[in-house]
């Protein structure tokens, strides 16, 4: 993923997660997780937490597993949130 502000991956983050929650059945724990995950990463962006546990996000991995063949434009956005988290392990962000 090309280098990009905060303003740019918070907007990524945004839009992930308002996919996510458009996508919430109730208690399926591949959604469930990915909204927990992204409210972690939106405040970590945001300076509101610690980013400690980045390194531990994993909702890429159920962009792979779980949506890439039901739902691609969806898996989609998950990888482009995981740049931003990758950006953001980085310190680029």
């Amino acid at each position: 993923m090309k280098v990009i502000d905060a303003k740019e991956g918070l907007e990524i983050l945004k839009v992930a997660y308002a996919e996510t929650v458009k996508r919430n059945n109730g208690y399926w724990k591949p959604i469930a997780s990915t909204k927990k995950q992204l409210e972690y990463c939106m405040a970590a962006i945001l300076k509101q937490n610690d980013r400690e546990k980045l390194s531990d996000i994993m909702f890429y991995q159920y962009a792979v597993h779980e949506f890439e063949n039901s739902d691609p434009k969806y898996a989609e956005l998950l990888h482009k949130a995981a740049g931003v988290v990758d950006l953001m392990i980085a310190e680029k962000i």
